[in-house]
């Protein structure tokens, strides 16, 4: 395998891990935490681009698109990326908890495992 670097920070801000990282019709979507100010940030990057910074002051659980809307989980919820921010007004996962680890998108449908107890189901899901 060879690598080659995309994007680099250094302390006292860092990449975050498997918390909101995914990669989306080319662009890279990923975290940053600022540890002094205690400050979140949300990045869109096309390699060969500059970083854009999408969002503030929000964790997320992870991204992804549906009929080309972004939209990232935050806890129980989703919330879609309206007019260059993302929207405060959740949409209800039914109390599922939905991580980075617990779904995928195949061919614009949206599939969930739900991690909350036996019985384990796996679910296929749209957003109305």
């Amino acid at each position: 395998m060879t690598i080659s670097q995309v994007i680099s920070t250094t302390s006292p801000i860092t990449i975050q891990g498997y918390a909101g990282f995914e990669v989306i019709d080319g662009a890279i979507y990923y975290h940053t935490y600022q540890n002094v100010t205690g400050t979140w940030g949300v990045y869109s990057l096309v390699e060969g681009q500059e970083p854009v910074l999408i969002d503030v002051d929000e964790q997320f659980n992870g991204f992804f698109k549906l009929d080309n809307t972004l939209y990232a989980i935050y806890n129980q919820g989703i919330r879609e990326y309206i007019n260059g921010e993302f929207s405060e007004i959740q949409i209800s996962t039914g109390g599922m908890s939905i991580y980075s680890s617990t779904y995928s998108v195949y061919q614009d449908k949206l599939y969930v495992r739900d991690q909350s107890g036996s019985p384990y189901n796996l679910f296929v899901g749209s957003i109305n």
